[in-house]
């Protein structure tokens, strides 16, 4: 559906934003790019949705190679919808009114219900009579995702959907927004403002630096499996632990505490902090290599307590 080959792209003498990049888009995927700010996320938006031109590479969209917006008439393409951070909502109009456009087309029954439909699963339903400059930051957000989802086109650009939502509104859209996706059998790519929230949304991840992709995969994969450092904390807190052929990627949650005279051979600890997390709790202990950081639904652990460590050495991923 989209194939993003070998594209490069500088803005002016700056160094290049993006080198080389290159990765696919299959119907009914759900695709998140993630990286820390300024690697070029919002660029490869910009480039597929057609407004931005690109120095080196091509790019295929539905079997057609896209053409440099300088070469266009119009600077969007049609198979394709984008949600910007700037939202670009008309304030006059009601929520209902932007959420009804994209189905104008449609008979006055099936456009009421398609859009009412629209409304109620980003939670905007009781708010269709509304004038969009009352709305709140994450109201206009919503409804803007709305318009986009509306557009029905086959792929789907969402650059930070969910950056001025709170959780659990953001947990709810997460899920909300994945399923209509793949009830339309449609494809999407996100930038999202955290790049955790891409393990529950993706499909797929990619995952850039300095203006390359460094690893493609899914959120397992990426999560268990890092390539490097930068990967692995990108996605959550990772404890780095040194041996003699590398570096160990030790999650929180593999690594179990116990008593400190239980065992003779497992690592000891002192805890240093108790921090508690809701259903769980971060345990932070000064080990012989440096502070680590362990995950446990167990209460009771007490600052200057010495503790045991020990993790699935089969199970964590090691660096060279």
């Amino acid at each position: 559906m989209l194939e993003f080959i070998d594209i490069s792209k500088k803005y002016k003498e700056e160094a290049w934003v993006l080198h080389q990049v290159s990765f696919s888009l299959q119907q009914g995927e759900v695709l998140s790019l993630a990286g820390e700010s300024g690697v070029g996320k919002t660029t490869i938006l910009n480039i597929i949705s057609g407004g931005l031109a690109w120095d080196k590479g091509k790019v295929l969209v539905d079997g057609v190679y896209l053409t440099q917006p300088s070469e266009r008439l119009l600077h969007t393409i049609d198979s394709v919808s984008i949600v910007y951070q700037d939202f670009k909502l008309d304030p006059y109009k009601t929520v209902y009114e932007h959420a009804a456009y994209p189905f104008r087309y449609l008979v006055e029954k099936e456009q009421q219900e398609a859009t009412l439909d629209l409304l109620e699963l980003l939670e905007l339903g009781k708010l269709s009579d509304r004038k969009i400059k009352t709305l709140s930051g994450g109201q206009k957000q919503r409804l803007a995702i709305a318009g986009a989802l509306g557009e029905d086109k086959p792929i789907i650009l969402l650059d930070e959907p969910f950056s001025q939502l709170d959780h659990g509104m953001k947990e709810r859209m997460l899920l909300n927004i994945k399923d209509y996706i793949n009830q339309k059998g449609r494809s999407a790519i996100f930038v999202l403002h955290q790049p955790q929230d891409a393990l529950s949304i993706s499909d797929r991840i990619a995952v850039l630096h300095k203006g390359k992709m460094v690893q493609v995969g899914s959120p397992q994969d990426l999560y268990h499996s890092p390539v490097n450092a930068y990967v692995a904390a990108l996605f959550g807190i990772c404890n780095f632990i040194p041996t003699n052929k590398g570096v160990l990627v030790v999650r929180p949650e593999q690594i179990s505490l116990g008593k400190s005279s239980q065992s003779k051979e497992k690592e000891l600890a002192i805890i240093k902090r108790v921090v508690f997390k809701g259903g769980r709790y971060a345990v932070y202990l000064q080990a012989k290599h440096g502070i680590v950081v362990a995950e446990t639904a167990t209460d009771g652990h007490k600052v200057g307590e010495i503790v045991s460590l020990s993790y699935p050495k089969s199970k964590v991923k090691q660096l060279d």
